[in-house]
């Protein structure tokens, strides 16, 4: 499956990937999502950020977390579907 900003789109590879390797590469693209939806959260939680910054820039920050959100989910049902909670 391949996640991109019009949707995921998934193909039936399952005779043809190693499903291990797949589980590990969809693991490491949530672990490193989750670590870049921190960094997100933590700067819209600072409210000198908020209140200082920019608003396109606050606005941009919160556009990401929303579509790192949306891929994240994604991803982790692309995990669950290969068996792995």
């Amino acid at each position: 499956a391949v996640v991109t900003p019009l949707g995921s789109f998934h193909l039936d590879l399952s005779n043809t990937i190693d499903v291990e390797k797949e589980k590990a590469r969809l693991s490491k693209e949530i672990e490193k999502l989750q670590g870049i939806l921190k960094g997100i959260e933590s700067k819209l939680s600072n409210a000198s950020f908020v209140n200082n910054a920019p608003v396109q820039v606050v606005e941009g920050a919160r556009a990401q977390q929303e579509d790192n959100r949306s891929k994240l989910e994604q991803l982790q049902s692309l995990l669950r579907s290969l068996g792995e909670s």
